[in-house]
């Protein structure tokens, strides 16, 4: 599922050191993603995002990972 270029965004956040006193350090970003299509509770929302995140921290990091839903 790729409704928004969550994937480029990572490319991007990745593909800029950033400058600090001790010198250049990297940074990289994993993203966790839910598309609701009908609100329920913004918890249940939420709760399926962060569980997307925490699969992209476990698979490797710096990705985006989708909660599907049945």
């Amino acid at each position: 599922m790729d409704i928004f270029p969550l994937d480029t965004l990572c490319t991007a956040v990745a593909s800029v050191p950033i400058s600090t006193s001790n010198g250049l350090i990297s940074v990289s970003v994993s993203i966790g993603a839910y598309h609701v299509c009908h609100p329920s509770q913004w918890e249940d929302d939420l709760r399926c995002a962060d569980h997307a995140l925490y699969r992209a921290k476990k698979e490797g990091r710096n990705c985006v990972r989708w909660h599907m839903t049945d």
